[in-house]
């Protein structure tokens, strides 16, 4: 169960860099939600022998059309491919397409998403999961109140993983009950309520196993901070439960290419 924030800006940077540029900037945050311990079966179905959604991603990425018509041109077989919800950000413009074959629009097709903030998890936007509303009214407070003056890139990190770290339960939540099938007297979707999920299925550990923030700054350099939990039964402010891992990009926006930065 993922959830994704995004806030998308082609005006002044408000993310790295500190002073004005006329090209914008970008943060992502993702919480990613699967089995943990090769425990238990996923709450979503799938279909056998299909595609992997992986070559979506590559096939967007080596395309050098815009977002928009990448999209375009997957929406015709994006039937074939368990269900997906697929971004892609044009960088000089922070333009958003959006696509996907689990919650489709009425065409069919791809719309985009203009600047803004954003908030999207395994239901259709326009019925969010309440930990989706939670999150993305947090997550929008942080940017608009952030003291990007007298902080650093780590600050704002560190910032956006606590707020991954949310354990609050939105409970009950009729959106994340009728998507899972539970019955309506039922409380066995209440740990899928929060932001980060710790749970179990079938006896098994079932719960977030990794946070990404990307944040992508005026002049073209892309930052991947990625925290993986390697120790489930650790408490939430104990090292020995996470790993974190850092990746810098310099990404060429007029081919999608982008540069590892030693």
């Amino acid at each position: 169960m993922c959830v994704t924030f995004l806030a998308l800006s082609s005006g002044t940077s408000i993310l790295i860099e500190r002073q004005a540029h006329s090209a914008g900037g970008t943060a992502f945050w993702r919480a990613g939600t699967s089995r943990r311990k090769n425990g238990g079966r996923g709450w979503a179905s799938t279909k056998q022998n299909s595609p992997s959604r992986g070559t979506l991603v590559r096939d967007l990425l080596s395309d050098p059309s815009p977002p928009f018509a990448c999209l375009s041109g997957i929406a015709p077989k994006q039937q074939q491919f368990n269900g997906f919800q697929l971004l892609a950000i044009d960088s000089p413009s922070a333009e958003m397409g959006f696509l996907s074959n689990r919650f489709p629009t009425a065409a069919g097709g791809p719309i985009v998403w203009p600047h803004g903030v954003y908030g999207f998890g395994n239901s259709p936007r326009h019925l969010p999961f309440k930990k989706v509303d939670y999150g993305e009214t947090k997550f929008r407070r942080l940017i608009s109140n952030f003291d990007f003056a007298r902080s650093d890139e780590m600050d704002l990190v560190h910032s956006l993983f606590d707020i991954a770290s949310d354990k609050n339960l939105l409970f009950p939540d009729e959106q994340i009950r009728q998507q899972t099938g539970c019955p309506s007297d039922s409380d066995a979707y209440k740990f899928l309520c929060s932001l980060f999920v710790d749970g179990t299925v079938a006896g098994r550990n079932y719960g977030t196993m990794s946070t990404s923030v990307i944040l992508v700054e005026a002049g073209g350099t892309a930052v991947f901070h990625e925290r993986r939990v390697v120790c489930p039964q650790s408490l939430m402010d104990t090292p020995e439960k996470w790993k974190f891992s850092v990746e810098r990009f310099a990404v060429d926006s007029s081919d999608h290419r982008h540069t590892r930065i030693p």
